[in-house]
């Protein structure tokens, strides 16, 4: 895909990167979907409502919103709405990009351009470099090439294995209890379990992360909470505790209130647990693993269950006064993990990984990859599926990350991050990194 200069800047679409002065900017990713929008119809005027529907498709966002965005992009590119040097606004009707555009790196002029520089060079050398000398020029550069391609790869896995630092942003400060947060895929979007302002019952709620009113998703007397946003955008699941010590798997379009889809009900998981992350969906939106019991002695393991057919089926069987919470499916859906714990919620929770076949059964017993003897817990695949980040606490400051090589040496390591009084980590569907949660106030 092309890349664009404007001003000190460099937009590169392909690895959604902007470069200010060849250094990156923090910006995210909604504001950098808005500008890849913008400058790849620059010189169009493109309205409110194109804009949209373009970025966000699968929800119902208010204007300021995007007014929100605009904002922001114009503080990163250091443009005053005065002066319009990159985004004007036409009032009433939309944005443009007006801001003199480059493009580079597109298939047909790199083709073109390298092609020709490339036969003059080439005829020069014929005229006049001796064929040991040409030998020795292509050795040499074969030579820089493989070094420059090491040290460049070096830095590159270097990078991969030492996450970045992660602060905490508040997203929201209601009264009462806000719990079990999930992300949406586009990370603009944040759904929880509230218990409102008279703090009599939860239920699902979806916020525009920033500004933007918050829509209410569930008004039932039943006790609603772990919202799981499924990863194609368009669903969340969530669990309906009822009295009984039965619940409900259900699903409901994440874009307005509608009546929600009953996939299976199940055993109610110990109160002590429920604001834990108890569902999980499959990278490709098909199934969702959830927890049920009682198991052969009474305890709760992990379920399978369909998406389509609410077929369920069972993935992990605890041992005596033991349950299996908050699992999470690698991102090639062949491994699960999942937190052990202690029958009477006071035990140590361990982290387990279990391998699963191409039609997602179990295959063989799972593997404990902790033995800290503490509160492990929050289990988060890294994007290449080597990894899991979790959390667990600490004598001195509370609970912290850490990272674990889930595929050989099981060698973990502490995360940096500036976050204080975390409680669980929350993955972003189809991202590349989970948010932390701080502590419920």
């Amino acid at each position: 895909m092309a890349s664009y200069r404007f001003g000190p800047f460099i937009l590169n679409s392909s690895s959604r990167l902007l470069l200010r002065d060849k250094q990156p900017l923090l910006i995210t990713a909604k504001v950098l979907d808005t500008l890849i929008v913008l400058v790849q119809n620059r010189g169009r005027l493109m309205s409110k409502e194109e804009l949209l529907s373009t970025l966000w498709p699968y929800a119902a966002v208010e204007e300021a919103n995007l007014a929100q965005v605009i904002c922001c992009l114009r503080r990163a590119l250091e443009d005053h709405p005065k002066e319009h040097r990159y985004i004007a606004t036409i009032p009433g009707r939309g944005y443009v990009f007006v801001g003199a555009v480059s493009e580079f790196g597109a298939p047909g002029d790199v083709t073109e351009s390298s092609g020709s520089q490339h036969a003059s060079a080439e005829g020069v050398a014929r005229n006049s470099v001796p064929q040991k000398s040409k030998f020795w020029m292509f050795a040499t550069l074969i030579s820089a090439a493989l070094l420059i391609c090491g040290a460049v790869y070096s830095n590159l896995l270097h990078m991969a294995r030492k996450p970045a630092t992660s602060p905490t942003v508040p997203l929201t400060g209601l009264a009462g209890s806000a719990v079990c947060p999930s992300f949406a895929p586009d990370g603009e979007r944040v759904a929880f379990a509230w218990d409102a302002d008279k703090q009599e019952n939860f239920d699902i709620y979806v916020k525009q992360i920033g500004v933007g009113s918050m829509r209410r998703l569930t008004s039932d007397p039943g006790l609603d909470l772990s919202p799981a946003w499924s990863p194609d955008g368009r669903e969340i699941a969530f669990l309906r505790f009822h009295a009984n010590g039965r619940a409900n798997v259900l699903l409901t379009p994440a874009v307005a209130p509608h009546r929600a889809r009953s996939l299976t009900t199940i055993t109610a998981a110990p109160e002590q647990y429920r604001r834990l992350r108890l569902i999980t969906w499959s990278p490709d939106s098909k199934w969702l693993v959830v927890p049920d019991g009682p198991s052969l002695d009474g305890h709760m393991g992990l379920f399978l269950v369909s998406k389509e057919t609410g077929e369920k089926r069972r993935l992990t069987q605890p041992p005596a006064k033991h349950h299996d919470f908050e699992p999470a499916l690698s991102p090639n859906m062949r491994r699960l993990a999942f937190v052990r714990y202690g029958g009477d919620g006071t035990s140590s929770s361990e982290l387990y990984v279990e391998n699963l076949s191409g039609d997602l059964q179990p295959r063989g017993a799972p593997e404990r990859l902790t033995f800290y003897n503490r509160h492990t817990a929050s289990p988060v695949w890294t994007p290449d599926g080597r990894a899991i980040l979790f959390t667990r606490p600490e004598r001195s400051h509370g609970d912290s990350i850490w990272r674990i090589d889930a595929l050989g040496t099981h060698e973990s390591e502490p995360v940096a991050t500036l976050a204080k009084g975390i409680s669980a980590l929350v993955p972003l569907p189809g991202r590349q990194s989970p948010r932390v949660r701080p502590r419920d106030n």
